[in-house]
């Protein structure tokens, strides 16, 4: 999985394999946003010790910190198929196989409004790769479009300029996307936990399994980062519950 902690996060190198070292603010930035299950609970992990890892396959009931919106559902995870490419490039990302995982998107056709998370997903593998001019430049081709927008702000990297290219999409298919993007982009400017809460909470509300997923591990993220441990492990828990990819019985 990619950066289960913190501490053991890894940065591509100018041949993109992936080696050990400090990484740079934009690539930090970037692999933050190409996370993975594993960084939520690992961060619970680092956060909450080793109880952590027992309590997140469960919900976290009778604690008043924790937030309802982001209690795990039994029926949404089962009705709902992930892309196969999405799974299989995720899975290859997860064994440390990023050429993999970039092949596999490309040969089900790379980025295509069509194909939002197959598409969102080659977005966050190009950043991460220190490829973030070329993915702009393929974004900003694309026909516009509601999700289009919202791809061409994930695809930038200042959370003001981004919520500002989000602003008016509301509703319809890309509006969960669009939320998504907001919360993502309040907790990249920090300390308006509110906001990212809320703005999680209505992705996980109306969107697609990929969407409730990362909006999940959003909310997580910010609540490690506020100390609020309970709202972190039911966030967790969500996450796991929509992954299609979570190794745990």
């Amino acid at each position: 999985m990619i950066s289960v902690l913190r501490s053991m996060r890894t940065e591509y190198n100018a041949n993109t394999s992936l080696s050990n070292g400090p990484l740079t603010l934009r690539q930090s930035d970037a692999l933050t946003r190409c996370r993975s299950l594993g960084y939520a609970l690992g961060l619970a992990l680092c956060l909450l010790g080793g109880g952590a890892n027992v309590a997140c396959r469960t919900s976290v009931g009778g604690r008043s910190a924790a937030d309802p919106a982001f209690a795990p559902s039994a029926a949404s995870a089962a009705l709902e198929a992930w892309p196969p490419e999405v799974a299989a490039a995720e899975r290859a990302l997860r064994e440390a196989r990023p050429d993999e995982a970039e092949r596999i998107l490309d040969a089900a056709g790379g980025l295509d409004p069509a194909a939002p998370e197959r598409s969102w997903l080659w977005v966050d593998l190009g950043l991460a790769r220190a490829r973030t001019e070329a993915v702009r430049r393929a974004v900003d081709a694309l026909p516009d479009g509601p999700f289009v927008t919202v791809l061409r702000a994930h695809a930038r990297r200042d959370p003001a300029d981004r919520l500002e290219r989000v602003r008016d999409v509301r509703g319809g298919l890309a509006g969960p996307w669009a939320d998504l993007e907001r919360a993502l982009a309040y907790a990249d400017a920090g300390e308006r936990h509110d906001a990212v809460r809320g703005a999680a909470a209505r992705a996980l509300a109306a969107g697609p399994r990929y969407v409730r997923r990362e909006a999940a591990l959003v909310a997580c993220r910010d609540a490690i980062e506020g100390d609020a441990a309970a709202r972190a492990l039911e966030a967790a828990a969500r996450a796991a519950a929509e992954d299609p990819l979570d190794p745990r019985p």
